[in-house]
């Protein structure tokens, strides 16, 4: 993780604007099945239907970006100032207050998961790892990975030029992401709502 912390404290540091870059890779044309982190804990989609988390490589690209991260998970709840980092090795969420410092964190590079929230939450990094690459990943690399599972995952490019994102469990929904993009194709407004597990996330890209 020591290029993503090094990238956060000359994020910090310099007050630098937001820079995102996303080169989105496809899985259609590899003629095997997605790589998942399978050392690391089972991601419970439903009660009984489980995925492993995919392996960072399907990133394809690089997102490197400041967010207004919240979270809803029923009785707790947190809002702050997000640095996002993504690319084909690593992923890492970091909460950070007025002041600049770490309040909480996601670290994630296919082998291990650090997870450390200001609030108590039920529920492990594994997934939240798995709701950033259902918003980031590239949808098919999903399907694949959700169907070997049992499950269905969909996107649907709406008139308005954002996307809808959906899981579902024998034609029940399970989770539903909203994405609306920049003019660089960037997510700059994400809604999440788990509707199974009762919790949800927003994701605006901050103002520079």
């Amino acid at each position: 993780m020591k290029k993503a912390a090094n990238k956060i404290r000359a994020f910090v540091l310099a007050l630098s604007t937001t820079v995102a870059v996303s080169v989105l890779c496809s899985c259609a044309s590899t003629g095997s099945t997605v790589s998942t982190a399978k050392k690391l804990s089972s991601v419970y989609v439903t009660n009984t239907n489980k995925i492993k988390v995919l392996m960072p490589e399907y990133m394809g690209g690089e997102i490197d970006s400041l967010y207004i991260f919240s979270a809803d998970f029923g009785s707790q709840s947190l809002s702050a100032l997000s640095y996002f980092f993504s690319d084909q090795t690593e992923m890492s969420l970091t909460l950070l207050s007025d002041f600049g410092p770490d309040i909480g964190h996601l670290n994630y590079d296919g082998t291990t998961v650090d997870f450390v929230l200001p609030v108590k939450a039920p529920i492990k990094g594994e997934y939240i790892v798995a709701d950033l690459q259902n918003i980031f990943y590239p949808a098919d690399c999903l399907s694949e990975n959700y169907s070997a599972a049992g499950l269905v995952f969909e996107s649907t490019s709406m008139e308005d030029g954002s996307e809808v994102r959906t899981i579902s469990s024998k034609n029940k929904p399970v989770e539903k992401i909203t994405i609306k993009y920049s003019d660089d194709k960037i997510p700059n407004e994400v809604v999440l709502e788990n509707t199974l597990r009762g919790y949800s996330y927003t994701l605006e890209m901050a103002e520079e």
